[in-house]
């Protein structure tokens, strides 16, 4: 079996389909972990109650993976194709052929598409606040969404900066209750809401935001020298486009199982479509997968 990807549902998929018995081969680029990497600590995954960093979360996932046998191949997937009774995958390197596919490819962190921000990167716009937060040690910085990762990143940054001022569109911020209570809390995070983020200002560093009040009709400009955009996710299914249909927000449907539409073909992770996207729910997903996969290929190695 193949499995495409390198973050928690991949390698959860890796390690249950090598127990299962299965020859398993993962290609994944070189950064193993996905986005769980960039996060500065895990409190919501069952087994840690003091917390982990995603850094070393994703190591110990690695681990049990390359433990229970697991074979890695650094390579960029560049297209599945299906022919007779295998599936190819193909690399800028390497093809891989097996009878089963698992596709856990994980999501990108979407862009703002604001004027400001592709100029602007890396001169004062950031998409990881625990990369980035101690460069903006002492200034005002702006963090923009509303979700999970945006409080979480906001109170990594509030550990830096003098000042952190969120900015999200809806009315209140929607991660999750204890997350918003901290993010209250603290004393140097200010929330403004029902802002639309209109350009990144600064030549050549930031210097601050150009906002739209939506209650009142307002323009007006935020002085800030750091933004640090989390405004959702974008799945990575190019890989599956040929292959099977994607709705508008390029998911994929799968069964309970993590089944496409097609036989031996299985999706976990975020890019399946109404998946929560949280930690145990992709690292559940690979496991079923794997599960499904694994009964797939023994149901036709048995088959007349």
């Amino acid at each position: 079996m193949v499995v495409v990807g390198g973050g928690v549902a991949a390698l959860t998929a890796a390690t249950f389909a090598a127990r299962l018995g299965l020859q398993t081969v993962v290609m994944a680029d070189v950064l193993i972990g996905g986005q769980i990497l960039n996060v500065e600590e895990i409190g919501n995954f069952p087994g840690f109650p003091d917390s982990i960093s995603g850094a070393d979360f994703g190591a110990l996932v690695e681990q049990q993976a390359t433990e229970a046998g697991a074979e890695f191949v650094f390579d960029q997937a560049q297209s599945i194709t299906s022919g007779g009774s295998l599936f190819t995958v193909s690399g800028s390197a390497d093809d891989l052929s097996a009878p089963a596919v698992i596709v856990a490819t994980g999501s990108t962190l979407r862009r703002l598409g604001v004027p400001g921000e592709d100029r602007l990167e890396g001169r004062g716009v950031s998409y990881c606040g625990s990369c980035d937060a101690a460069m903006f040690a002492g200034r005002r910085v702006a963090v923009i969404g509303g979700g999970d990762s945006a409080a979480d990143e906001a109170l990594v940054v509030a550990e830096h900066a003098s000042e952190v001022v969120v900015v999200l569109r809806e009315p209140e911020l929607h991660a999750a209750a204890s997350t918003r209570a901290r993010v209250r809390a603290h004393e140097r995070i200010h929330i403004q809401t029902q802002r639309e983020t209109l350009e990144i200002l600064g030549d050549p560093v930031v210097s601050g935001l150009r906002l739209h009040d939506v209650r009142t009709d307002e323009e007006y400009e935020l002085a800030v020298e750091g933004v640090f955009i989390f405004v959702g996710l974008a799945p990575n299914t190019g890989l599956l486009a040929p292959l099977v249909e994607l709705d508008d927000n390029g998911c994929v449907a799968t069964t309970p199982w993590m089944e496409t539409g097609v036989p031996g073909l299985f999706a976990a992770g975020d890019i399946r479509r109404d998946s929560p996207g949280q930690l145990v729910n992709v690292a559940s997903d690979g496991a079923t997968a794997a599960i499904a996969a694994h009964r797939y290929v023994e149901e036709r190695r048995t088959s007349p």
